[in-house]
């Protein structure tokens, strides 16, 4: 027995090296030249953030494959620094066709007032298209009910989501990313009345609403954080990375909460712009 504790013991330590070498070696690539040098991933990240600068959005990068015969790494090194790039919002892996460059310019939120207490729409600068993906009456989150002020016993609200996507426009833009996502919620008693349907867009819901006079104010929040699974997915974005939300709450004259819209965007690829602010009915001298 303990003549063959010296052969378990080598055998333990190889199978040990084997693992821990494997790890390095798929995990910790160094580059040459001495401690304290960047990841192997990293350098190669950095590599491809450049190829990037140098592309048209919606070019595609080399492949993992060729990557990997290139010697620029493992298939985890390489994809470690593709990993990398899309946490950052530079490329978006598409399935059966690989990774492409995202467009850098960023995309104009607008947001508007017309005249004394009239509420302009959200809009976006010639960027994209409104799509209409869903609607539905349905009992919503807690927090949108609360944001609503809708009583306990009357919680059904519609719920209507859009995407803006990407149009082409001649600089290589990725036609069809989405670049933003807008949820509405309104009361259903609300909905009912003004006969919102599929085919009322957020802006014309907008103008319904008005001419029903049940838009007095306005109130709006602006905030930053990660963007959530289905936003990042949606949006293209890597895990985590974050978002600029716009919320929206619209109140008629007896104060009653009529709408509640959300705008969710890349915070890296997105100018708020507000315009037609009526600065002198604002500061009471006109």
């Amino acid at each position: 027995m303990s003549a063959q504790m010296p052969f378990r013991v080598a055998v333990s330590a190889w199978v040990e090296m084997w693992f821990t070498t494997a790890y390095d070696r798929d995990h910790n690539e160094y580059k040459e030249g001495g401690s304290g040098v960047a990841l192997k991933w990293e350098q190669l990240a950095k590599d491809l953030a450049r190829t990037c600068a140098s592309l048209p959005a919606g070019a595609l990068l080399p492949s993992v494959k060729q990557l990997i015969a290139e010697g620029r790494g493992s298939r985890t090194t390489v994809g470690e620094a593709f990993n990398e790039l899309t946490r950052r919002g530079l490329v978006k892996g598409i399935p059966g066709k690989g990774y492409v460059v995202l467009p850098r310019r960023q995309s104009k939120i607008l947001l508007t007032r017309h005249g004394g207490s009239g509420i302009g729409p959200f809009g976006l600068d010639g960027d994209g298209r409104l799509v209409f993906i869903s609607q539905t009456f349905r009992e919503p989150l807690a927090g949108v009910a609360v944001k609503l002020a809708l009583p306990e016993d009357d919680l059904q609200v519609l719920e209507r989501l859009h995407h803006c996507t990407r149009t082409e426009d001649g600089e290589g833009d990725v036609e069809g990313q989405v670049i933003l996502i807008q949820h509405s919620w309104y009361p259903a008693a609300v909905a009912n009345a003004v006969g919102l349907d599929d085919d009322t867009s957020p802006e014309a819901a907008l103008a319904v609403l008005g001419a029903a006079g049940l838009v007095n104010s306005a109130s709006e929040r602006v905030g930053f954080r990660p963007a959530a699974d289905d936003e990042a997915e949606t949006l293209g974005l890597g895990p985590a990375q974050p978002v600029v939300q716009i919320e929206r709450l619209l109140v008629d004259k007896a104060g009653r909460r009529v709408a509640l819209s959300r705008l969710v965007a890349p915070a890296e690829r997105t100018e708020i712009i507000y315009s037609d602010l009526n600065v002198l009915s604002a500061s009471g001298n006109g």
